[in-house]
């Protein structure tokens, strides 16, 4: 019965709707991760309007030159959120496994998360492959989705194996399922890391800071021998974008800075209660901090937008 259930939609609109909190929720994430939806599918949309065939494309790269176009131009910081709130929820639940029975069943994690993602993972894959090219058509139609689907009739396999963000961007089925590859493969790591963390806390923590230095370091080293960029500038080649993903955004050894955040995060978390109260000098200086590395990060690239910039 229960199995039938799972696919009721009376049932599934209740939960999904459903206000109800439990008590081991972590509130704030929820805003954070809408947050950041919001404005990755923003930058997505956007993204999509290069692909129309615009009569006056003078007045259309003149619009786009705006400095508030920043927000789009920034797409690649709203993925990271969702790697470090992973990184969060996997370390505070993996230590209530800890702290209850002294111990992790790493099989039974890994079970867990293949049998979580893998059914539906392959569901998109059939839909985009085999039913989505037949459901429209036009002049970008080919262009757009029969390339994608294409692609998946040779490469599918590596999305099920969680391997296919080692292939790059244009052998890649579903290019937006990148996040899925990454996140698992910082997931298989997880389980050691915590312990780690958990068994001896001052040299694991230590130990995380300098793996998290060492992504932070092969991130600058690619990102400056190949003269990547991670903001959208105005006049970026396509192919340096393809090379910015291919050797660097989609590979789990750049992106674990972020995860190691959410690591630490989760580790604090479960240490000192999610009650634990900040004085209000440390509110303040949080809020400074954030303020100031949100106009570094928003604010001061909104000059890459203009027609003159020239990329250095």
């Amino acid at each position: 019965m229960e199995v039938l259930l799972a696919f009721s939609l009376v049932t599934n609109s209740r939960k999904l709707l459903s206000m109800a909190q439990s008590p081991d929720d972590i509130h704030s994430v929820h805003g954070i991760r809408a947050l950041n939806a919001i404005m990755l599918l923003m930058s997505h949309k956007s993204m999509a309007l290069f692909f129309h065939p615009y009569i006056n494309r003078t007045t259309m790269t003149e619009a786009l030159g705006k400095p508030w176009t920043v927000i789009a131009r920034a797409a690649s910081l709203y993925t990271d959120p969702f790697i470090m709130m992973s990184g969060l929820l996997t370390t505070y639940s993996l230590l209530r496994h800890l702290s209850r029975d002294q111990s992790i069943n790493i099989k039974n994690e890994y079970i867990s998360r293949v049998l979580r993602l893998v059914p539906t993972l392959g569901a998109l894959i059939l839909f985009c492959t085999f039913v989505l090219p037949i459901l429209g058509s036009g002049p970008q139609w080919n262009l757009v989705v029969r390339h994608h689907a294409e692609v998946c009739k040779t490469s599918w396999w590596r999305n099920l194996l969680f391997i296919h963000n080692y292939f790059g961007f244009k052998n890649m089925c579903l290019t937006h399922t990148h996040h899925i590859g990454i996140d698992t493969q910082l997931f298989a790591l997880s389980p050691l890391l915590v312990w780690g963390i958990w068994k001896w806390p001052k040299p694991g923590l230590f130990a995380l800071f300098l793996l998290a230095a060492a992504s932070t370091g092969l991130r600058f080293y690619a990102t400056y021998i190949r003269q990547l960029n991670l903001f959208v500038y105005f006049g970026n080649p396509v192919s340096q974008m393809f090379e910015t993903a291919d050797y660097s955004y989609i590979l789990p050894s750049h992106r674990f800075t972020v995860y190691a955040m959410g690591v630490s995060l989760g580790y604090g978390l479960w240490h000192w209660g999610k009650e634990f109260k900040l004085k209000t000098s440390q509110l303040t200086l949080g809020w400074f901090i954030a303020i100031c590395m949100l106009y570094q990060s928003m604010v001061s690239p909104a000059k890459m937008g203009d027609r003159a910039y020239i990329y250095n």
